[in-house]
């Protein structure tokens, strides 16, 4: 039992009275002067801290009614005006006098533990049992006493296991070690990165392998040289096959992973780490372990670019690949899927669906990556033939995963925005495989009614040939999708209603879209009535320049019972239009509180409004609906539309049609910056009502600068107020 003896001495410093303490190995007293060998202990026995020194306080958090304690603080502990210094391989104590002759060593040491209360003088004291004796720290309080306890404890058992994992030969001992590591780095109370971090490279030093690659020069081998996964350390023992088609390493790592699963579901891999895991899941023969599956779905929901992570990357799509060669591939991968978005209706995590799609689209670019040109740079020469191989297989995987994610809302605005302009390579639309399961995405989009998921599939200049848009990929008269004629057809009109259904009825809109007409003559041949619709409008807001084009037009609506219906109408639609437009009628009018959509239609078929300049709405039940019937009274300059509700759709038709109006009033409308900035095309406007909108400032400031002539105008109760 080793003898601490006193000396009789006493200093101040700072208000601090401290006894210095030294023992010897043999227990006898020694009162010669200290040598490098000997040990010193400091106890410090300090009065309360002022509030000056409230910054030395030891960081303690409270959660619940645990205790957690935080972590390394620059590898540092102050406890008043001492200081304990911890290190990889040792610790050091020190006070305002000085540090320790000598650091003591966590290899060391053989045992540490807290000490009760033996002395009233005495408290919160930690112990280290060393072989030459015992030293003694004294903290001020249980909360630092703890946190010395821990992060000593802590070093100490990371040392050990350092030791003990790379230099255990057996199999089962290394496993075991490595188990009671990570059971031990999950259950410290330490709330610190490096926490987890030293075990995770531990892990991945495991799982490194030496590669040996021969640079041959002619036929003369020239030199060997080692590979090695950034700047990790190799220690490799027995157990590491150096052949890299060796069954044996996969056995091993699997066994690994399957200990180390707590561990890599608690925190992120790293890059080695990520590229480890990959080579598992490459070479696994059935499914991938499922202790990968929780790193996998940590890094697609913790991950915030891939670009700076490709290993990362590879790891996901590396298990996708693995899981869609088992023989239940399809349901393993659509399962791995829905846990990934979890069982709400919204994903709680943002990150998620962004990289499932770059996954997804980076394997589908990199299979036909080779294939043929981007669809940015396509050029309009017909491609050839598409062949399928067996190849292909891998990566229909990626494409299933695009169709499995729009069956959420929230996921499907993701791949819709994600999708434009066209991401994919021609050479993978011209495969029959990848086209089916694009058309189940564009089918999606096509029915959403989220204008921000179906105005994906047209960009702002929608006939544009580079880079293309989806109604130009899958265009029936030179489709680059490889579907059936019948399904192009279908598939098209489905997207063209959708838009036209939505603020893309507009003259605008049609005349970008003129020069798909050969596609529209294709699709309303097929009785779709979205395309026979969209050639009525061409006629009727004279869209379709030259004679020519006007009778193919008449001519494809003349094909199909359902496009004579609509061409009847038409004409009839024409005859009332003329009638209204002549002279004669009355120059102001205004409309009963109780009228609608139906009432307005059921006036302008009334008579002739040819001379009709004031038109009152105000208060009455009118939508955006109207204005179609509003268009067709060309002398219009004054219409007051107060407490109505005329959307953004109904104002870009005014605004395209009505070229002659003076006076606006929109008034408690629910018209937003969408429909305002439409105006900008009614250059005759002097006076314009915004009160209580949804106007913003840029959107107001924008619109002046592009109305000079504007006089008046209210936005009082807006943002631009």
């Amino acid at each position: 039992m080793q003898t601490l003896i006193s000396y009789k001495y006493t200093y101040n410093y700072y208000g601090c009275r401290s006894t210095k303490i030294r023992f010897r190995s043999n227990g006898q007293t020694d009162k010669s002067p200290l040598r490098s060998a000997d040990f010193i202990v400091t106890r410090h026995e300090l009065p309360d801290l002022t509030s000056e020194d409230t910054a030395a306080r030891p960081r303690v958090s409270r959660t619940g009614a645990g205790l957690f304690l935080d972590g390394f603080e620059a590898d540092a502990f102050m406890a008043r005006s001492c200081l304990l210094l911890l290190s990889h391989t040792n610790f050091n104590y020190a006070h305002p006098c000085g540090l320790l002759e000598r650091p003591l060593y966590y290899s060391s040491m053989q045992e540490v533990f807290r000490m009760a209360r033996w002395d009233p003088a005495r408290k919160y004291c930690l112990r280290v049992v060393m072989p030459q004796g015992s030293l003694l720290l004294q903290a001020n309080d249980v909360y630092t006493r703890d946190q010395w306890y821990h992060s000593i404890t802590w070093r100490r058992n990371m040392v050990k296991y350092r030791k003990s994992i790379t230099k255990k030969i057996k199999k089962d001992e290394v496993l075991r070690e490595l188990k009671n590591m990570v059971d031990f780095a999950m259950t410290t109370p330490l709330q610190d990165e490096e926490v987890t971090q030293v075990p995770m490279e531990l892990l991945t030093n495991l799982l490194a392998e030496v590669a040996r690659v021969r640079y041959k020069k002619g036929n003369a081998c020239d030199a060997i040289r080692i590979r090695q996964f950034n700047d990790i350390d190799l220690n490799l023992r027995h157990f590491l096959s150096k052949d890299e088609d060796s069954p044996d390493w996969d056995e091993w790592a699997e066994g690994a992973t399957s200990t180390a699963a707590p561990l890599l579901a608690e925190r992120c891999a790293g890059g080695p780490l990520c590229a480890l895991l990959a080579r598992l899941c490459r070479r696994a023969r059935t499914a991938p372990p499922p202790a990968l599956a929780p790193p996998v779905r940590r890094v697609l929901t913790r991950n915030v670019d891939f670009a700076r992570a490709p290993h990362a990357r590879q790891l996901v799509r590396d298990y996708i690949s693995a899981l869609s060669s088992h023989a239940s591939g399809p349901g393993l991968v659509r399962r791995f899927v829905e846990v990934t978005h979890g069982a709400g209706a919204a994903c709680p995590h943002p990150r998620a669906a962004p990289n499932l799609v770059a996954v997804a689209l980076a394997a589908l670019d990199d299979h036909y990556g080779g294939d043929g040109p981007s669809p940015t740079t396509l050029a309009p020469a017909p491609p050839p033939p598409h062949r399928c191989s067996d190849d292909e297989e891998q990566v229909l995987c990626f494409a299933d995963i695009l169709v499995y994610m729009c069956e959420w809302e929230d996921w499907l605005y993701v791949v819709a925005g994600v999708l434009q302009p066209v991401p994919v390579r021609a050479a993978a639309l011209r495969c029959p495989r990848v086209a089916v399961r694009l058309q189940r995405v564009l089918a999606a989009m096509a029915r959403d009614p989220r204008c921000a998921v179906h105005v994906c599939l047209a960009p702002a200049r929608a006939a544009r040939t580079r880079p293309p848009s989806w109604l130009r990929t899958a265009a029936p008269a030179n489709p680059l999708l490889a579907l059936p004629h019948k399904e192009l057809c279908k598939l098209w009109g489905d997207m063209i209603n959708i838009l036209l259904k939505c603020c893309f009825k507009r003259k605008s809109f049609l005349q970008e879209m003129s020069r798909h007409l050969p596609d529209f003559l294709h699709v309303a041949l097929t009785e779709h009535p979205a395309a026979i619709e969209a050639l009525c409008l061409m006629l009727e807001w004279d869209v379709a320049n030259g004679e020519q084009t006007q009778l193919e037009i008449i001519a494809a609506l003349q094909g199909t019972e359902l496009g004579q219906e609509h061409y009847r109408e038409l004409c009839a639609r024409e005859q009332n239009l003329k009638k209204l437009q002549a002279e004669g009628g009355p120059r102001r009018l205004a409309l009963p509180v109780r009228a609608t959509d139906a009432d307005v239609a059921a006036l302008l078929e009334a008579g002739a409004l040819g001379n009709l300049e004031y038109l009152s709405l105000a208060f009455t039940s009118v939508t955006s609906a109207c204005a179609h019937y509003l268009i067709k009274l060309p002398s219009l300059r004054y219409l007051n539309l107060w407490a109505t509700q005329f959307g953004d759709s109904g104002l870009q038709l005014i605004a395209e049609h009505l070229p002659r109006l003076q006076v606006l009033n929109l008034c408690e409308t629910p018209v937003s910056d969408k429909g305002i900035e439409a105006l900008s095309a009614l250059s005759n406007l002097r006076r314009l009502n915004l009160n209580s909108t949804k106007l913003s400032a840029e959107a107001f400031a924008d619109l002046k600068q592009r109305l000079p002539q504007l006089q008046e105008y209210d936005v009082r109760y807006t943002e631009a107020w």
